[in-house]
């Protein structure tokens, strides 16, 4: 894993996460990575391995054409996304 935002459809161990900061499993087996610098919650899945974003919002980064960067404070559902407080669910 590289430090920026990339993966999301892929495979999680080509994925890039911008300081992971904590961890959780859900009762399937996915689990589920804080990517603080990113200020989204990602999903690996254990079916498949492939990573997604489970909350927060992504944009295209302005200093980086194709480059996508997270939007602090959003989750996709409209509820804010915390960082790594988030993964107490």
């Amino acid at each position: 894993m590289g430090c920026g935002y990339s993966g999301d459809g892929g495979l999680a161990t080509s994925a890039q996460i911008n300081q992971p900061y904590g961890v959780a499993l859900d009762s399937s087996g996915n689990f589920f990575i804080a990517d603080y610098k990113n200020s989204v919650i990602r999903e690996v899945s254990s079916s498949t391995a492939s990573i997604s974003t489970f909350a927060g919002v992504t944009v295209p980064d302005p200093n980086l054409n194709g480059h996508l960067i997270g939007l602090p404070a959003l989750s996709g559902d409209g509820y804010p996304c915390h960082g790594w407080r988030s993964l107490a669910f």
